[in-house]
């Protein structure tokens, strides 16, 4: 049966394994044809230790990043930081500037230094509802938000009639108010002391910032509403503080993140100051705790970011928090920006820098500002803490212009992409057409990898494309694009790399006569 032709945009084609080609009549997946597009960045898929001593180029790169955030600090407002970059399981760097605090001893603030991390919280609120969904206690991320809160309502100008979902909860697309209606029991000591019987009463007398689903809306609310309604619903005796106590930092083994400030937390803690230089009360957020009432250190943070990139890449250990795959959906973009640029995820800042989409979450807390960001493709974490409320966007942005580069260079030149080699290569060695049209397959060996040559002439266009094969059994072999030869959209659409070739049985002299590609649904046959 011969596949349909499907129309796409306002170009009818079809396209042939060379992949831009515009081939008239032939069968075979569509594409559209973009004259201006290049090759798809390419990311290696394995990770190499770093050797010792470092590359120059990553040596000069930390030393840059030291730099820019040497340039945050103030001596009155913000007079200590700590930065950490962690790549894969096996390298961990982590730098204290300033103080610890203003005054004798002077005392260099370290990797273990505790630091309030505000809004960097939220990660743990995400964290809890992709472990309660794993566990089958939370049945849909799309659940109303009502199915765990059951008085949750609030008033909706827009007439949207939709429900509030936890996902949008968990990616500033409810279209929530920023903040929880704590503000008329609010003290110097604790900014919401509420329950959450209390905050559902007085939220169903506002109104919605935006209907569910249209751009996003930062929510401290939503973040709170979340932990609390879900833990409370699958754990009626557990606060969701002892619930991410156990369920995530003790497993993760993040021993000095929390969420009490005892005497014993305070004394390690690097004092905090406001915009004035004064010391910052460490206020409690009492029911808004889920959105930023956290503290962590470098060392920890470093540790959450290995966790979250472990999930990527050929080797994904398992994990008692997450499985790899829900951590990766927990990875994706969920909204892009007008700018083109910027994303939100769950709870996720997003923006691309050289390709690779950088996943952020910025925090603040009176006295305190926190930066924590991964980059799985790279196996790479970044997080960064101060000592006062400054704004940390434009230098974490360069630090990552400096890091970025160094680690993909490093990571494309010692690219170890092991590609299996068949004990006979002669067996699918050879030329192959396909009866369809004027597609041609060289089958041929170079430096024990396997390639085939795909081809397409018509008379006029002359085009083709060679992937390596790997080698997984006598009869099944596999596509695998050591480089990238198509831009990114196409090559997604054609899912092409990592197709399967099944030959048949080889003869006497062990030659396989040929082989079925299904991506275009054709038996090609040796010539020779």
């Amino acid at each position: 049966m011969r596949p349909p032709i499907v129309e796409h945009l306002d170009i009818l084609i079809v396209v042939t394994l060379s992949l831009n080609a515009v081939v008239k009549g032939i069968p075979l997946p569509y594409q559209k044809l973009n004259a201006t597009s290049g090759p798809c960045p390419f990311h290696p898929s394995t990770f190499e230790p770093l050797p010792s001593p470092l590359p120059d180029n990553i040596s000069m790169a930390i030393e840059n990043v030291e730099k820019t955030f040497s340039n945050v600090i103030d001596p009155n407002t913000a007079p200590g930081a700590v930065f950490g970059i962690q790549y894969m399981d096996t390298f961990q760097y982590t730098q204290g500037i300033g103080v610890k605090h203003k005054g004798p001893p002077d005392e260099l603030p370290g990797a273990d230094t505790i630091f309030r991390i505000g809004s960097v919280s939220k990660i743990f609120v995400v964290i809890t509802l992709f472990q309660l969904y794993h566990e089958g206690l939370v049945h849909s991320l799309d659940e109303p938000l009502s199915h765990y809160c059951l008085k949750f309502s609030i008033r909706d100008p827009y007439n949207s009639d939709d429900t509030v979902t936890l996902r949008q909860l968990a990616s500033q697309l409810s279209g929530l108010p920023r903040e929880a209606p704590c503000y008329s029991n609010a003290t110097t000591e604790n900014s919401c002391p509420l329950d959450t019987q209390e905050i559902l009463k007085r939220l169903s007398l506002q109104y919605r910032v935006l209907p569910s689903w249209t751009i996003p809306s930062y929510s401290n609310l939503a973040y709170s509403l979340l932990g609390r309604c879900i833990v409370q619903k699958v754990h009626p005796t557990m606060k969701y503080e002892e619930y991410v106590e156990k369920h995530i930092l003790q497993p993760l083994g993040l021993a000095n993140t929390g969420f009490d400030y005892t005497k014993s937390i305070i004394s390690k803690m690097a004092v905090g100051y406001d915009a004035d230089g004064n010391k910052a009360s460490l206020i409690d957020f009492g029911w808004d705790a889920p959105s930023g009432q956290m503290y962590s250190t470098i060392n920890d943070l470093l540790k959450v970011s290995t966790f979250l990139n472990s999930a990527y890449g050929s080797s994904q250990p398992k994990s008692e928090i997450l499985p790899a795959n829900l951590v990766r959906e927990m990875g994706l973009p969920v909204f892009l920006n007008y700018d083109g640029n910027t994303l939100f995820g769950t709870p996720w800042e997003m923006n691309f820098i050289d390709s690779y989409l950088v996943r952020g979450k910025g925090g603040d807390a009176p006295g305190y500002s926190a930066m924590f960001g991964y980059i799985p493709e790279l196996g790479l974490g970044l997080s960064v803490v101060v000592s006062g409320t400054v704004n940390l966007d434009s230098a974490v942005q360069a630090a990552y212009n400096a890091v970025i580069p160094a680690f993909h260079d490093f990571m494309v030149s010692n690219a170890a992409v092991k590609i299996p080699y068949p004990p006979i290569p002669e067996t699918y060695m050879g030329n192959f057409t396909c009866p369809f049209g004027a597609i041609s397959v060289n089958i041929f060996k170079k430096s024990k990898i396997l390639y085939a040559d795909f081809n397409y002439s018509d008379g006029s266009n002359n085009l083709s494309y060679t992937p390596a094969l790997k080698y997984h059994s006598e009869l099944e072999l596999q596509v695998y694009f050591v480089t990238s030869q198509m831009d990114c959209l196409l090559g997604e659409e054609l899912a092409l790399n990592n197709a399967w070739l099944y030959f048949d049985e080889p003869n006497i002299h062990m030659i396989s006569p040929g082989f079925f590609f299904p991506i275009l649904q054709c038996k090609f046959t040796r010539t020779t």
